[in-house]
């Protein structure tokens, strides 16, 4: 999963935003086939720099595995964003990344 995320970013970087193919996407699991704790899920952060959508942009990214009702910190993906565009000057009294970050 982290590197269908990590291959989705890169995809947005080059300019791509299709639509998704539908024949290589896995096949969706119900609650009844498994338990939760046998469940590999995925925790995804993101950093913003703001709550409007509309306006706002994301500055970075997080995702870790649970397996086994533990966190796997051996299958973990972040990125930063650096988009010299971005005034982050407010947001950083928030969140606490700065440029040096």
């Amino acid at each position: 999963m982290l590197e269908q995320i990590k291959n989705w970013i890169e995809r947005r970087r080059a300019g791509s935003t299709g639509g998704h193919d539908r024949e290589h996407l896995p096949t969706p699991k119900t609650a009844g086939d498994q338990r939760l704790s046998d469940c590999r899920l995925i925790v995804l952060d993101l950093e913003t720099t703001g709550l409007n959508p509309a306006k706002d942009n994301v500055i970075a990214i997080g995702a870790v595995a649970i397996r086994h009702n533990a966190i796997d910190l051996g299958d973990q993906f972040d990125l930063i964003l650096r988009r010299p565009e971005l005034d982050i000057s407010e947001t950083v009294l928030i969140h606490g990344i700065g440029p040096e970050a």
